[in-house]
């Protein structure tokens, strides 16, 4: 875990959403300090191979899983909850209705007010999905198209196009923070690519197994 005073260290799509978590962040300067005060950054950079639980300073708990990255602001402003997140994290949102939880990602942003769910958004991935346990959320893509979630309902977004799927197993995409992973029925390549990003290691495999179905 780093806390991040004043200091740029995104790039591309992500410093937008990392100028809008503090309105010192346009004068940024290259510091780093030990002390967390109440306008840093927290950068938390979660290696392959490992997985941490956080608790925000609203009390709001989100699982980070393996080779995943997230900003946060040390404590949250009195208008809005924002964090910025590349790879995957389970969020327990803790509910209040006048103080919006904001997920930014490369693909989305999600808006929520108290609920559960499940965001995976890896960048450099071809794919991304928010999958809703319970409560409600609002998505809208980088194309500013606006969609509401119902619980066990999932928003896929793959080379562009997104669905909507209803009544999935919502399990299948939240067990991992209890360290379990369900590969029924998926592809091989995206079996592999979970579990060496699980692992922290590198798989190789025959490119004509790719597609097939676990």
């Amino acid at each position: 875990e780093e806390v991040i005073k004043k200091k740029p260290f995104l790039e591309g799509a992500l410093v937008e959403g990392l100028v809008n978590l503090s309105a010192l962040a346009r004068q940024l300067k290259p510091e780093i300090e030990k002390k967390v005060g109440k306008d840093d950054l927290v950068r938390v950079v979660v290696p392959k191979g490992k997985r941490v639980n956080i608790i925000f300073s609203d009390s709001t708990i989100m699982y980070v899983n393996a080779g995943t990255t997230v900003v946060y602001p040390a404590v949250f402003s009195q208008d809005k909850r924002e964090i910025l997140v590349d790879g995957e994290v389970y969020l327990d949102v803790k509910k209040a209705s006048s103080w919006p939880f904001i997920v930014k990602t490369e693909f989305f942003e999600i808006k929520v007010l108290g609920t559960q769910f499940n965001v995976c958004a890896y960048k450099g991935d071809l794919s991304a999905a928010v999958a809703l346990v319970k409560g409600q959320v609002e998505v809208e893509t980088i194309q500013e198209e606006k969609m509401i979630l119902s619980p066990n309902q999932l928003l896929k977004i793959e080379n562009g196009e997104k669905t909507i799927e209803k009544d999935i197993d919502i399990f299948g995409y939240i067990c991992w923070v209890q360290n379990l992973m369900l590969l029924k029925n998926n592809k091989v390549g995206e079996v592999f690519d979970r579990l060496a990003r699980y692992y922290g290691c590198n798989i190789i495999y025959d490119g004509s197994i790719e597609n097939l179905l676990v």
